[in-house]
C-alpha cells in the first residue's frame, strides 16, 4: 500500500481517487470546499485543506488539474511539489 497525496479530485480526478482507494492505497485529497471534503471522506480517503499537507509523507502526489495556469499554481507558486520527498511528485 503506497501513500498517495492526490491534487484535483473534480470530474476525472474523483474516479482515479476512488480506484486508488478501491487498490487499497492511503490517499490524501486536496478539497477545497467544505462540499469536496465530504465527498472525499465519504469515499474513503482523507480530505486536506492545504497544499502544505499533500506532500509531507507521501510516496508520490499526483496532480489532476485542467489548466496549465492551475499546474503552475499548485506546483509552484503555492509549492506543493516542493513539499514532497524528492522524486515523488508526477
Amino acid at each position: 500500500m503506497s501513500r498517495i497525496g492526490f491534487i484535483g479530485a473534480g470530474r476525472m480526478g474523483m474516479p482515479m481517487v476512488e480506484r486508488l482507494l478501491g487498490a487499497g492505497h492511503d490517499v490524501r485529497v486536496l478539497g477545497r470546499s467544505d462540499e469536496s471534503r465530504a465527498a472525499i471522506e465519504a469515499a474513503g480517503a482523507k480530505a486536506v485543506a492545504d497544499l502544505s499537507e499533500i506532500g509531507v509523507d507521501a510516496d508520490l502526489v499526483t496532480v489532476c488539474v485542467f489548466t496549465d495556469a492551475q499546474v503552475r499554481e499548485v506546483c509552484l507558486e503555492r509549492g506543493s511539489c516542493s513539499r514532497c520527498r524528492e522524486g515523488r511528485a508526477s
